[in-house]
């Protein structure tokens, strides 16, 4: 079993990567079977107090299988990835392991500078 204790927020809730899926912070729960991509988006913090770190607030950016109406992990008013709002980014070793394992299973990466 593939277990990667990933990142954990300030609250201490980690983000893990397993041979199913990826689970987290209270609702976050994707199989990856039902991701169609990934990115990594650079938070800007528009509309709300920045919640991101100073120097690199990038964080993950899933798209669901099945077109808009699945697209539970992207806030419908801001556009941004839903993990922003658990305190979910990450550096650049972090993104470095993320990509080998969505890789390992099989999931498109996406430029998010062309994406938006």
């Amino acid at each position: 079993m593939l277990c990667v204790k990933l990142l954990t927020t300030n609250k201490r809730q980690p983000l893990i990567f397993t041979d199913k899926g990826i689970a987290g912070a209270l609702y976050i729960a994707e199989e990856w079977g039902d991701l169609e991509s990934y990115g990594w988006e650079k938070f800007k913090g528009y509309k709300r107090i920045p919640l991101a770190p100073k120097e690199n607030p990038i964080c993950l950016y899933l798209i669901n299988k099945g077109g808009d109406l699945r697209q539970r992990n992207i806030e419908t008013w801001t556009g941004h990835t839903q993990l922003v709002n658990f305190g979910y980014f990450f550096n650049s070793k972090q993104i470095q392991s993320a990509d080998e394992i969505f890789e390992r299973f099989g999931i498109n990466k996406i430029d998010m500078t062309e994406a938006k």
